[in-house]
């Protein structure tokens, strides 16, 4: 079964998702992720479970070589839970393109607000631009779930606002849906030492000189939202294939910092959020 965005309420199939369970492998929490008002919350969900099945099932993979193979990793363990049908090399270049896109930004002395006023209406523009602001003051363990209230308020208010149209709301409750998942997996990914990417986040404080949290974990969550925004921007509805394409975004930036071949994705995606954010 495919499951496709709804432009007012989430789908029944959708709403049957578990929404009490816990994440796939990990003690993370993620009743309290969850807004009533977001159609989309599943979004975020099944790009968080989609990771962990992913991780779990590369136990045979030598560490060394897993940023080589994760997205085709990722959309295998999306195909065998959730009957997602992909094709890797189509998939790849739909990621190639998003990669370039954004380093054409770069090279064009683009701001962040330009990259999203050239793919994006005026309302969402601005919205992204208050989305990305919250999740950049989340800092520290401690603020994350000051910074998913706040994220939570910003929903009700789009999602009560009549000024917006059903596709601006769409992109940005996706968004705000992965923003919420991500920051949460990604930050467990830093300090649980028994999560099995910790070993990424370890690679980041040796090689990049304990280089702040703020680089390793919530540039992939902007990694994460900025790819749902962009596939969801672009008329793509299908949430299992939206979950999965930005969990390879997020992957990808979390573990490229030890493979040459993926270091244009450094360049392309922490890079521009180093850039545009002045972290």
């Amino acid at each position: 079964m495919v499951l496709f965005l709804s432009s007012c309420n989430e789908d029944n199939s959708i709403n049957n998702v578990n929404k009490d369970n816990n994440s796939y492998l990990f003690s993370v929490d993620y009743v309290n992720l969850w807004n009533p008002i977001n159609h989309l919350d599943s979004i975020g969900f099944y790009h968080n479970m989609i990771l962990d099945y992913s991780i779990s099932n590369s136990t045979t993979i030598p560490t060394t070589q897993l940023p080589y193979h994760i997205d085709s990793i990722i959309y295998s363990s999306a195909s065998n839970n959730y009957n997602y049908v992909y094709n890797l090399d189509s998939n790849r270049e739909n990621n190639d393109l998003f990669i370039s896109e954004l380093q054409n930004s770069i090279l064009n002395n683009d701001t962040f607000y330009d990259y999203l006023g050239n793919n994006f209406s005026q309302n969402t523009t601005d919205t992204l631009i208050s989305l990305f602001e919250l999740m950049k003051t989340c800092d520290d363990f401690s603020k994350i779930e000051y910074t998913i209230q706040k994220i939570k308020i910003l929903e009700m208010n789009v999602y009560a606002n009549a000024g917006f149209t059903n596709q601006e709301k769409n992109i940005i409750l996706s968004s705000t849906s992965v923003a919420k998942f991500s920051i949460v997996y990604w930050a467990d990914t830093h300090y649980n030492t028994n999560n099995p990417w910790y070993i990424w986040a370890e690679d980041y404080r040796t090689e990049m000189n304990d280089t702040p949290m703020l680089i390793g974990w919530v540039s992939a969550a902007f990694a994460d939202v900025v790819k749902v925004a962009i596939e969801v921007g672009r008329g793509n509805e299908d949430i299992v294939d939206i979950a999965a394409k930005s969990a390879v975004s997020s992957a990808f930036g979390y573990i490229a910092g030890t493979a040459e071949t993926v270091g244009n994705f450094i360049g392309g995606v922490i890079g521009t959020v180093i850039s545009w954010f002045g972290f």
